[in-house]
């Protein structure tokens, strides 16, 4: 929350506007999230407030970024997998929106897949990624927006009968603990081999996010 005064003290770069800009909304999207299970109806106005005031930067962060992402230089390599938590404000406001209304409406199918839309689009850059190159801890920021969005397809699949609907969760119930666990792999066999055991094998070099940019840009 400490950041939305920040960007308005000081005149801010387009082209550093990055999607981790949406983490302190994130933050305060979680306020409704967690707070609007509790009864009292003082503590329900002021998640509503935090919703709303979330839910407006939001919707005019996404417009900024979007603009610097198809009209700006390319993102620097390392912020490439943050590029999936542009799909966890779909995600925490479909979650908050079933939370205040329990019900599987049209303002619920378009937050739902929205998140989905999001996920596919960035996700199989990110994907590919990942196996190529060289791992960073950047790699985890998928983590959280793959949690999240597995648990808005469980909500959605409640309200639903449709088959497909019902094995969009499973799917990325599976996925998502498949790629932590790889993750953990990964950065354990780092910090081992490069730690605490000297003789364990490194991990397999692979190409930077430089080369896999100069790859794409200037196929051979």
């Amino acid at each position: 929350t400490c950041a939305l005064p920040i960007w308005f003290r000081h005149p801010q770069n387009p082209e550093n506007a990055l999607p981790v800009w949406l983490i302190p909304l994130l933050g305060i999207l979680d306020v409704p999230l967690t707070g609007l299970r509790y009864t009292d109806p003082n503590l329900r106005e002021i998640c509503l407030f935090f919703f709303v005031t979330a839910l407006l930067f939001t919707a005019l962060l996404i417009i900024v970024i979007f603009t610097r992402l198809l009209f700006q230089a390319e993102l620097a390599g390392p912020m490439y997998p943050t590029l999936l938590l542009l799909s966890v404000p779909f995600s925490l406001t479909y979650a908050i929106y079933d939370t205040l209304t329990n019900r599987n409406d049209l303002v619920a199918t378009f937050l739902f897949y929205g998140a989905l839309f999001m996920a596919v689009v960035f996700g199989r850059r990110i994907f590919f990624c990942m196996i190529r190159v060289q791992f960073s801890m950047s790699f985890w920021s998928v983590s959280f927006p793959l949690a999240v969005l597995t648990v808005a397809a469980f909500r959605f699949a409640n309200h639903s009968t449709i088959f497909f609907v019902k094995v969009i969760p499973i799917v990325l119930l599976a996925g998502t603990s498949i790629i932590v666990l790889v993750l953990f792999y990964q950065t354990f066999h780092y910090i081992i081999a490069e730690f605490i055991i000297k003789g364990c094998p490194k991990p397999a070099p692979r190409m930077t996010y430089r080369e896999l940019i100069k790859s794409s840009t200037h196929p051979r």
